[in-house]
């Protein structure tokens, strides 16, 4: 930063104890609405949470007084690994702490869980979208076609006995929603403080609309996230090119415990590291429950 000078006299800085606000990504993940929670009930502490899964099987009619037929139990399992850490530390060094407002060493703080989350949330959609089903129609969305393609994903999903009930979208898809919605209104939107609480932006066939950058992101052509043990490679996804995932929200778990956070001091620095991290595991329990469009 340059000297300021009054007619070649120099002026007096300071420092204003408020922070600059920050472009954020919006807030996806919401427990109820974007994924099931009840996945997080085993012992989350371990490495992976294990799920039995029965399969349905529709009862055939027979006469009364027939004896009826035994049935083989007809099960498997689902597994959740909590395999990623997302997690930083930024070292607050004492001399800047008391020549600055004296709020800074809190605002890195909070500026690592807002880190945290952006990364948590990718590699969220990332899972979503390694896990899920991939529409075969890769046509790209526009104001005239857009409903038309998320309805073809959402009648997918329905045929399958899922109940679609979010509809996430990049930016682009959502701008021609909303360019649509003027001439027929299909789209409705929410109230700003609907927005604000849940992410959504509007309803659309009874679905949850969610915008996030993340998808569609033209930089994000390599999330990396883990989908199974600490000890597999990570799968790396493509997120460049999707346009919205329509999905049923009960067959999607996310699975987080916090790591110890806080501000860590440490013998060779003078000054502090403001640290936070946490450990989590997503998983798709039904690929059929999730379909993910992309424009080729």
């Amino acid at each position: 930063m340059s000297e300021q000078l009054y007619n070649g006299q120099p002026v007096d800085q300071s420092y204003s104890a408020i922070t600059v606000d920050q472009l954020r990504k919006e807030t996806f993940l919401q427990p109820g609405l974007t994924y099931n929670e009840k996945y997080a009930s085993g012992n989350i502490a371990a490495g992976v949470v294990n799920f039995y899964k029965i399969a349905p099987t529709a009862v055939v009619s027979t006469a009364p007084g027939s004896k009826i037929t035994e049935t083989a139990a007809n099960s498997s399992l689902k597994s959740i690994y909590i395999s990623n850490i997302y997690a930083q530390e930024i070292p607050v060094y004492e001399d800047l702490e008391q020549a600055t407002a004296p709020n800074f060493a809190i605002e890195t703080f909070k500026s690592i869980g807002e880190n945290i989350r952006e990364g948590w949330e990718a590699g969220a959609i990332a899972v979503l979208k390694n896990g899920g089903t991939a529409d075969t129609d890769v046509t790209a969305v526009t104001n005239a076609n857009a409903k038309t393609l998320i309805l073809g994903a959402i009648a997918k999903i329905r045929k399958a006995k899922a109940k679609p009930s979010v509809i996430l979208v990049s930016e682009d898809t959502y701008s021609a929603l909303i360019g649509g919605a003027i001439t027929t209104a299909v789209f409705t939107p929410e109230l700003n403080d609907e927005m604000v609480r849940s992410g959504s932006v509007g309803r659309l066939f009874g679905c949850s609309v969610i915008p996030n950058a993340n998808v569609g992101l033209s930089t994000n052509t390599a999330v990396s996230v883990r989908v199974g043990s600490v000890s597999d490679a990570a799968t790396v996804v493509d997120l460049s090119k999707t346009d919205f995932i329509v999905y049923d929200m009960r067959f999607f778990g996310s699975i987080s415990q916090g790591l110890k956070a806080g501000f860590i001091e440490d013998k060779d620095l003078f000054g502090v590291y403001a640290r936070a991290g946490v450990r989590s595991g997503f998983g798709v329990i039904e690929p059929t429950a999730v379909v993910v469009h992309s424009h080729a």
